[in-house]
């Protein structure tokens, strides 16, 4: 095989049409927007478009990831027909005065998004991330926030529904709160934890919170998430029955 010797300006174009036939190596990622960035909400498809899928990530916020384990919390309500708009303008009010919390670090919100239901009318969803389980506690004991619950009961066709996520290092983890539906057709069947489908050593760790199921014992503890007495139920929109 015969070496050819090339100058530095032959060698250097060599190196410069090489590198452009290599593929560009993948970014780092970047840490993940917080709970805005993660809501995967379920839009119509473009006109034209030919597509029929619901699911696409929309990014409506960015919140700086901090180091460590947050919570990531997801609410849904749906409203009775005729009342969408006073749910939205209630909605709207919690989520503004949610949001101006985010400024003082002391409240530990680090986002809190409001989105409604692309295809199903009426439904509201609540994005929120805190930055342990102790500030969503506290949040949600806020006089505000519980003034909110209690207004919306009138016009709610169902429970609020919520789940909670691990969020650790911008990554969501599987849902995850201490208590548990179970039963066929319950959440051990949709999670895949019962013994047959998830095996037997898993361990059910998955469950909603029925926020509207609040007992008013005062001798009650106050749980883990600032609500006395909270049950759980799988939400319609999981695919939970109807109430």
């Amino acid at each position: 095989m015969q070496l050819t010797a090339l100058s530095t300006t032959q060698w250097g174009a060599v190196s410069v049409q090489a590198a452009s036939r290599r593929p560009a190596a993948a970014a780092p990622p970047r840490p993940a927007a917080a709970a805005a960035a993660v809501l995967q909400q379920r839009q119509r498809p473009s006109a034209g478009s030919g597509s029929s899928g619901r699911g696409r990530l929309v990014v409506t916020a960015a919140v700086k990831v901090q180091k460590g384990k947050q919570m990531l919390c997801s609410k849904t309500m749906k409203a009775k027909e005729g009342h969408e708009e006073q749910l939205r303008q209630l909605c709207q009010g919690v989520a503004d005065f949610s949001r101006q919390r985010i400024a003082d670090r002391s409240a530990g919100v680090l986002a809190f998004e409001l989105s409604e239901d692309d295809y199903e009318k009426g439904t509201f969803h609540f994005m929120e991330l805190y930055t342990s389980q102790a500030a969503m506690a506290d949040h949600n004991r806020h006089p505000e926030f519980t003034q909110f619950v209690d207004k919306v009961q009138e016009h709610l066709e169902g429970s609020i529904g919520m789940v909670l996520y691990e969020y650790t290092n911008g990554k969501i983890g599987p849902a995850g709160m201490e208590g548990a539906v179970k039963g066929e057709g319950g959440l051990d069947d949709a999670t895949g934890t019962n013994k047959f489908g998830g095996g037997a050593s898993m361990k059910q760790t998955s469950a909603v919170v029925d926020l509207t199921q609040i007992k008013e014992k005062d001798d009650e503890e106050k749980g883990l998430w600032g609500l006395k007495g909270v049950t759980f139920k799988l939400p319609d929109w999981m695919g939970g029955r109807k109430q």
